[in-house]
This record gives structure tokens, sequence and C-alpha cells, in this order.
């Protein structure tokens, strides 16, 4: 009798950790779902980081400059410690052909509402991809300029150009700047660079991005939340500029307008309903790559390093 009972505890508690597991995973889920913004500082970070996005460029920062150092830099500074802004420089490494690790430095910057930037590119071309003709559009928020309709592919172009990013309702605009990949460490590693150390090879990505979609079980496209416009990303390769290391704590990111421009890419999500059962269905979603286009921008950034 003894162990039966004690057999049945054990299920009753077996029971109970598996509901407050439940319980837990989906709290987690649901606050990660409403969370907005600049996720939560990992710590354990030997340096802080601060960007200057300098002055007389193609990136520019509406407002007065707020970095200047004698005339010879001046800017808008955007520290780590504000909740709107991530800055961060990390030696990077992946496995990539036949399974050979490469190494990379990433130098990473993502700026979050009310922080805004504006685009002053160069446009040169656009195009659909007309891989699914009858989908393919520009969908951006209404009160952008009607002149511009959504099926014209020149719109990806002129709505990086003609607003401020990230434009009311998305989410966030961010940068990764990497140098080239190496299979030793040592070349690409920004901090073992000697000073005034000119590193040739800048790749860029930026990303003007709306709200992630909710993948936690959605059953139905309203569940599935997905953003309602395009979302834009926009870089250029290895040839479009280079890394600097000015001083011990103090590296510059120079994008150069070159003869082989850089690419824009509009895309947005639609909702797709799965039939698991006659009474259940799962939402998910497809990317639709609408159009693309070809733009140079040019741009000088200051990554600053103080020891914490």
């Amino acid at each position: 009798m003894k162990k039966i009972r004690s057999l049945y505890f054990i299920c009753f508690l077996a029971i109970l950790v598996i509901a407050f597991c439940f319980i837990a995973f989906n709290f987690v889920q649901g606050q990660a779902k409403i969370q907005k913004g600049k996720p939560p500082h990992a710590g354990n970070e030997k340096y802080a980081w601060s960007v200057v996005i300098l002055d007389g460029f193609d990136i520019q920062v509406p407002g007065p400059c707020t970095y200047d150092v004698g005339g010879a830099h001046q800017g808008w500074i955007f520290n780590d410690s504000d909740p709107d802004v991530m800055a961060r420089v990390e030696i990077r490494i992946a496995p990539f052909d036949d399974g050979v690790e490469m190494y990379w430095t990433r130098f990473y910057l993502e700026l979050f509402p009310p922080i805004q930037i504006d685009l002053d590119i160069v446009d040169h071309e656009a195009h659909f991809y007309n891989e699914r003709p009858d989908e393919e559009m520009c969908i951006y928020p209404e009160d952008y300029p009607g002149q511009y309709p959504e099926l014209n592919p020149y719109s990806l172009l002129r709505f990086m150009q003609d607003e401020l990013h990230p434009h009311s309702g998305y989410e966030s605009v961010y940068f990764r700047f990497n140098s080239a990949l190496s299979v030793n460490q040592d070349e690409v590693d920004y901090r073992l660079w000697s000073i005034q150390h000119k590193h040739e090879h800048l790749k860029f990505l930026c990303d003007i991005f709306g709200r992630a979609p909710n993948m936690f079980k959605p059953a139905t496209c309203e569940e599935l939340n997905l953003f309602e416009y395009s979302h834009i990303e926009f870089g250029g390769d290895y040839d479009y500029g280079y890394i600097q290391r000015l001083n011990e704590d103090m590296w510059k990111i120079v994008g150069i307008r070159v003869d082989k421009p850089g690419w824009a890419t509009d895309w947005y999500q639609i909702c797709e309903l799965t039939e698991i059962n006659k009474k259940k269905t799962s939402a998910s979603y497809d990317a639709i790559f609408s159009s693309q286009g070809s733009m140079d921008i040019g741009f000088q950034i200051l990554y600053i390093r103080t020891k914490q």
C-alpha cells in the first residue's frame, strides 16, 4: 500500500512540475512577444561601446551634432548604455565550405525609435524579381507620398531616400560592418591591428526592420501578427570601403561610393495556413521578395571603446 501511495505522490509531483514548466514557458513567450526595443544586456562585457556617425556624409541624424573633437571629428554619438541603442564589436566564427572555420570582426549598431536617421542614397535602378509577379509590390505606410504607387519598384529607393528611418511603425534600423573572412583569426581581429592599420575589406548590411512575427503556436493569421509593410535590406560587398584603427580605442568604418554599387531589396511577409486536422490549423509565413535596386551610399562611422 505504501508503494502505491508513493507512486501516486510521485505522479502528482511530476504533473505539478510539468504544469509549472508549461506556465513558465508561456509566460516567457508572452513576454518575448510584447517586448519591444533593445533586449536586456547580457553582461560580462569588458568594454562599453560608443558609436559616432560623422557629419558630412550620406548617413545623417536630424538635429545638431552631439560629438565634436576640435572640429576634427564632428557628428552624432550613440552610447550602448542608452536603452534605444545597441552597439557591439565582436569576433565571429562559423564553418564555411568543407567545414573550414572562418573568422571575421563584426561592428554592430542598432537604433530604436525615437532615434531616426536620414539616408542620402544615390539611386541607380530598380526592378521586380518576377518570381511571383501577381504578388510583387512595395508596401509602405499610408502617409508615404502617394505619387510613388506600390507597383513601382523604384518605391523601394524613394522610400529609403525620402523618409527618416526607422519610419513610424517600424521596429529598428541596424548596421553590420564586417571585415574580410580568414582562417587566420590574427589577420581579421580588430584588437590586434596596429595603430593606423587600414583593413582594406569592408562588407556592410543594413536592415530597416519591422515587427517580428509571433511564432508561438499561432493558429490563425491574426495570431501570427505579421508586419504589414515591406522590410528593406541594403548593403555592399567586401570592396565597398575599409576599416581603420585610429588609436588604441577607436576604429573608423569608411564606406566609399564605388564603381560597383551597393544593392537594396524590398520584401514582405504573407500568411500561410496549414490544416492539422478538421478542427485545428497552424499559421506560418512566407517571404515575398518583391523589388531589387542598386544604389550608392557614403559614410564614416567611429567605434569607440571604454574600459568598464
